[in-house]
Parts: C-alpha cells; sequence; structure tokens
C-alpha cells in the first residue's frame, strides 16, 4: 500500500471518528436545539466527507471539500469554543479542534497529489 493511500485511509477515519463525536455530542451534552443543530449538520458533513473521501479518491471537487470544511469548522469551533467548553468541557473541545489542523494539512497534501 502507497503513502498516499494510507494517508487517505488515515483522513477517512479521522473524518468518521469526528463526524461520530459531533453526531454523538448532543445525546451525551445537554445542547440547545440551534446547538444541537449545528453539531448534527457538522457531523453529517464529516460523515458524509469520510465516505466520499475514501469512494471519489480522484475527484477535486471532494478533495477542495475536504479541506474547506474542516477549515471552516476549525474557525466556528475557536469562535465558539468559550461556550462550548461550558457545555461540554476542555477535553472533548480541545480533541476535537485539534483533528480539524490535522486533517487539513493531510488532505492538502493529498489533494496536491493528485
Amino acid at each position: 500500500m502507497e503513502t498516499q493511500e494510507k494517508l487517505n485511509i488515515i483522513t477517512v477515519i479521522l473524518f468518521l471518528l469526528t463526524g461520530i463525536l459531533h453526531l454523538l455530542a448532543p445525546l451525551i451534552y445537554g445542547m440547545t436545539f440551534e446547538e444541537a443543530t449545528g453539531s448534527f449538520v457538522f457531523g453529517i458533513i464529516y460523515t458524509c466527507l469520510g465516505i466520499l473521501v475514501q469512494l471519489k479518491k480522484e475527484n477535486k471537487i471532494i478533495g477542495i471539500l475536504s479541506i474547506l470544511m474542516p477549515l471552516i469548522g476549525l474557525i466556528l469551533g475557536i469562535i465558539l469554543m468559550p461556550l462550548t467548553v461550558l457545555i461540554m468541557g476542555i477535553i472533548f473541545v480541545l480533541f476535537v479542534l485539534l483533528l480539524d489542523p490535522f486533517i487539513i494539512i493531510l488532505r492538502i497534501y493529498l489533494y496536491k497529489q493528485l
């Protein structure tokens, strides 16, 4: 298995992990409707991206979306961090916010290889 394939699998796993965490967060932590909706939307986006990145490896649009969506999520996560920490705790927030830059860097590298 070549390096790009391995890195792609790692990003797929990270997307799915992040997506599942976002989908489970409203069930674990008490959230308002708006917070739960945002978490659910990003959970669906990340889960779908994880699946699409694996199925459509050569698709440039999926490649761009797999960079932009975690970037948007990271920016929103940083903006909303004080509120989110109160609801979910610092460990959950830092874990999710540390995954996004890692995903972004790997996806940029893989996109350049297309």
